[in-house]
């Protein structure tokens, strides 16, 4: 019987014991660290101590769309994607024979004008002088032998020779002769003094517009020759030759880009602009690279907000909201390979200071 009850005390005990590190372990014992470091995403998802922003990888000269400035087909396509270009390369060329043929039409109209500013300032001619003062001379001849004529008749009415209307007859054919000679002498002069200086005046501006009418000539020509406004990297061709450039569609013809270095923008919600940070460096995380962690230093902040476009899939997502865009680079050599990656990017914003306070 006293055996029995040493071995009822002992499995008490034993009891006992084992109560008391049940609730040792359940009451006293700290709950183990977390290394959030071996899945650097879930460390911001599990502390929710950062701004959420959806990503995309764009150019350092952003995504230049190349677009025609009026409707024509394209006649030829000078790269393909992937494909370096430097400024002033040529990329599309559109038709453009009926702009070949007007500019001809302009250089001709140009050329007759420039004529006839150079036949103006080239008077007088000897030529036309010398043939002014033989007509002038004749003239004169003429004159004098009316004039000998009239002295004559006048001679013989005075001897009653002749009626007084023949002496009519020569002094009216003087005063034709006087009136010819005073035209043609006034006709040397003009000659002499050169063009007028009206004259000279309209020619210049006739030529000032055709100069003109061939400069807008060759602008239009030249306008179907599209060129590269920067050295990028060809990323998206959109247009093929023989298709019609629609200067109305929405689709560039081209997308250019400069991917010698890439950026980030990161759209971040209104409901969330209040906790922001200016200058705050993030850490962004590529799709399907959730153990990369990529640091991303601020660059600027765009002052314009915009309706909300890139979405994450969520089912808890709005839709119905606008974003302010924040520019990010990378802090470490990242080659850019893709423009348009998605990336998940979190900026520490400023509720973590707030709870540290």
């Amino acid at each position: 019987m006293n055996q029995k009850r040493k071995y009822f005390i002992v499995l008490a005990l034993l009891a006992f014991i084992g109560l008391l590190a049940a609730n040792w372990m359940v009451f006293f014992k700290k709950e183990p660290n977390i290394h959030y470091l071996e899945d650097p995403y879930l460390h911001f998802i599990a502390r929710k101590n950062a701004i959420f922003g959806m990503g995309i990888v764009i150019p350092r000269s952003e995504e230049v769309a190349i677009r025609a400035s009026n409707e024509r087909r394209i006649d030829k396509v000078f790269v393909n994607e992937g494909d370096k270009v430097s400024l002033g390369d040529p990329l599309l060329q559109l038709e453009n024979k009926e702009l070949l043929h007007e500019m001809a039409a302009s250089e001709a109209a140009l050329a007759k004008a420039k004529t006839q500013l150079e036949r103006l300032r080239a008077l007088p001619r000897s030529e036309n002088l010398t043939s002014q003062q033989a007509l002038l001379h004749q003239s004169k001849v003429e004159l004098d032998e009316a004039e000998r004529q009239q002295r004559l008749a006048q001679d013989l009415l005075a001897k009653q020779a002749i009626s007084p209307g023949e002496l009519n007859q020569k002094n009216y054919l003087v005063e034709v002769e006087r009136a010819k000679y005073d035209y043609l002498m006034a006709q040397l002069q003009q000659l002499k003094a050169g063009a007028w200086q009206p004259d000279l005046d309209a020619a210049n501006f006739e030529v000032a517009y055709q100069k003109a009418l061939l400069e807008l000539s060759r602008q239009k020509l030249d306008d179907t020759l599209i060129r590269a406004p920067l050295e990028a990297t060809v990323l998206k061709v959109n247009i093929h030759a023989g298709e019609l450039a629609q200067a109305s569609k929405a689709e560039p013809l081209m997308i250019l880009g400069d991917i010698e270095e890439c950026f980030v923008e990161v759209s971040v919600n209104e409901d969330e602009i209040s906790y922001l940070r200016p200058y705050q460096e993030a850490i962004g995380f590529f799709r399907g690279e959730n153990h990369k962690p990529i640091p991303l230093s601020f660059v600027k902040i765009k002052p314009l907000m915009v309706p909300k476009k890139n979405l994450t899939g969520s089912i808890m997502e709005r839709i119905d909201t606008r974003v302010v865009q924040l520019i990010y680079r990378f802090k470490t050599s990242q080659k850019c390979f893709f423009v348009g990656q998605v990336m998940d990017v979190f900026i520490p914003d400023s509720r973590n200071d707030t709870h540290h306070e």
